[in-house]
């Protein structure tokens, strides 16, 4: 087999027939017989690949004054059709293969990459928190936990009273317009956020999400994906813990 640590942990999300590991492993073994995982999918089209984004918050937090910066815990997923990867529906009986996160080395996969990131990490406790779905149509899930922390401009002028608004930026680190695009995922929120998600110093008031250009250094014009969050500081908070003990120093020192 060509990669039995794989196969060992696949789970077969649809199956109308008992799974049959050596089955499974056939069909796999046969998708990536002559497979070459350096050329991404559509090479020989004129068109850009597109990938679909969708980022699901779970929480925010801490939003720094000092380093500018704010931080997030998120699921952050990643689709695409790589043809190469369909398989028959009626001759396998399976719909979809779901796999770890050691099929990645097999495949091509996006380089996407945050912009304005400071300093992500993917969570690997107990194990790699990554989830990989394969359809019968060649169409990739690559869905990860991530902790991300990112650069946000601030202005101070109306502080405490203030409002921020920190971008997330996603896109291709090498691959320019003409060859990847991003897309938000349709059908769905394009940020969707956990109903219990709070910060200690402010709201999270909204999450605009767009789509546009840029243009990267001498790698070319490339696809960007851009959300901005809008955050309201807690006024309450400084009340307590600023204006209020000052007001009773005053009050005690006549």
């Amino acid at each position: 087999s060509m990669f039995p640590a794989v196969l060992l942990q696949v789970l077969l999300t649809v199956a109308p027939v008992a799974a049959n590991l050596t089955h499974v492993s056939n069909i796999l073994d046969g998708l990536l017989s002559n497979y070459d995982r350096r050329a991404r999918p559509l090479l020989d089209s004129d068109q850009p690949l597109e990938i679909r984004i969708s980022v699901n918050i779970r929480s925010m937090g801490p939003v720094s004054d000092k380093d500018m910066a704010i931080s997030l815990d998120c699921y952050f997923r990643q689709l695409w059709t790589d043809k190469r990867l369909a398989f028959s529906l009626n001759d396998t009986g399976f719909e979809s293969f779901q796999l770890n996160e050691k099929f990645l080395n097999e495949i091509w996969r996006p380089d996407t990459f945050f912009l304005n990131g400071h300093a992500s990490y993917l969570h690997n406790i107990t194990s790699p928190n990554v989830l990989i779905r394969i359809k019968h149509t060649g169409e990739i899930l690559y869905s990860m936990r991530l902790t991300i922390k990112a650069r946000c401009p601030m202005d101070f002028s109306n502080y405490p009273m203030d409002r921020q608004r920190c971008p997330l930026r996603i896109g291709s680190h090498g691959y320019p317009l003409t060859e990847i695009r991003y897309a938000w995922r349709p059908g769905r929120s394009r940020i969707e956020t956990a109903a219990s998600l709070m910060m200690a110093q402010f709201d999270l008031v909204a999450s605009p999400a767009g789509s546009g250009q840029q243009r990267l250094a001498r790698r070319g014009l490339h696809s960007v994906l851009a959300v901005d969050f809008v955050l309201k500081r807690h006024i309450g908070f400084f009340l307590i813990q600023l204006y209020f003990p000052c007001a009773l120093l005053v009050v005690l020192s006549w």
